[in-house]
């Protein structure tokens, strides 16, 4: 029984010794991991948990919702794959679906041993648009559909360490879930995964 990982190389180890089946339902995560996007972070023996992070986090400390650049969300598996697959974010028909633009507030609350989610995503425009001089932000893109759509803009919630927005229908009627995917859909926001948890391999 593994009861220590201490490092990066000991991890891989551990994931090379896995089962076909493992590595198949895996082998995205695995692929980051050899590929040093994803270092090991610590390992949970109680869990039997590895936990991976990339080396580089875009925001982690407090940066207000209006002036954010990168958000965050954690999500189960499953939804992760399909976004990834889809380039769209299919958990918007479900809640408050929120993102954040605090990582450290996202995986402190959300990406633990008890919670669902075991992927962190982070969410970034891929192009530097300007308004009024300002750089793009999702911030100005929801208000802006807002106006579009001829529907009242709600703040984001004062919550998070920097606020968060819901993308589901339980925060105005799902329009800034139709917004995000949009920008999804034409490649204005590009994810990348910034933290998982795996479980041990058997």
């Amino acid at each position: 029984m593994i009861t220590k990982i201490s490092n990066h190389q000991q991890a891989v180890s551990v994931l090379d010794l896995a089962s076909i089946s493992y590595k198949l339902r895996y082998q995205h995560e695995i692929n980051l991991i050899k590929s040093k996007k994803l270092e090991f972070d610590h390992f949970s023996p109680k869990e039997k948990v590895l936990f991976f992070t990339a080396n580089f986090i875009g925001e982690k400390g407090r940066s207000e919702a209006q002036e954010a650049y990168y958000w965050y969300r954690v999500m189960e598996r499953k939804d992760y794959i399909g976004l990834k697959n889809m380039n769209r974010l299919s958990a918007v028909a479900n809640g408050y679906c929120g993102i954040a633009t605090n990582f450290t507030y996202v995986d402190k609350e959300y990406l633990t041993n008890h919670s669902q989610g075991t992927h962190l995503v982070e969410f970034i425009p891929s192009y530097p648009h300007l308004t009024a001089g300002k750089r793009w932000t999702l911030y100005n893109a929801f208000k802006e559909y807002a106006n579009k759509k001829e529907m009242t803009f709600e703040e984001p919630k004062a919550e998070g360490n920097g606020g968060t927005f819901g993308l589901g229908p339980g925060n105005n009627n799902g329009l800034y879930g139709e917004c995000f995917n949009e920008l999804l859909d034409k490649c204005e926001i590009t994810i990348r995964l910034v933290k998982c948890r795996l479980p041990l391999p058997e």
